[in-house]
């Protein structure tokens, strides 16, 4: 059985709050820094989240066969082979079968400014082989 998982709402922020979350100085991430520790601090999750027993139930649901997924793969033998639960799980997945991968990568790859370090790591490597 393979589980996946959109965004579920947790405590995992508000317990991480104490600890310090960045990069160091000298990372490679530092032309992005403020998107990366964003994501780190969890400002960067979606309002939408699924309540962490919401998902829990429609997860055990699943597996026991009383939500219509269930009863389905149970009409056929057992247990779904795939559960799809939390925030945006199954769109997310439908996305994926709509579209080439390369437009989720290159969704991915402006949302995060990888733009911008691969330009920063570009213009580094450039200096180091003018010296």
């Amino acid at each position: 059985m393979t589980l996946e998982t959109g965004d579920v709402r947790t405590n995992f922020w508000s317990n991480a709050a104490g600890a310090h979350v960045g990069i160091p100085p000298t990372s490679l991430y530092q032309p992005i820094r403020e998107k990366v520790e964003a994501t780190m601090q969890g400002h960067s999750n979606p309002p939408g989240q699924h309540s962490r027993e919401k998902w829990a139930k429609e997860v055990v649901d699943d597996l026991l066969g009383t939500t219509l997924i269930g009863r389905v793969s149970h009409a056929f033998g057992g247990p779904p082979s795939h559960i799809r639960r939390g925030y945006l799980a199954w769109t997310m997945y439908i996305v994926s079968l709509l579209l080439p991968y390369w437009v989720l990568d290159w969704l991915y790859w402006r949302a995060c400014e990888l733009g911008k370090l691969r330009d920063a790591v570009a213009s580094k490597d450039s200096r180091k082989k003018t010296q």
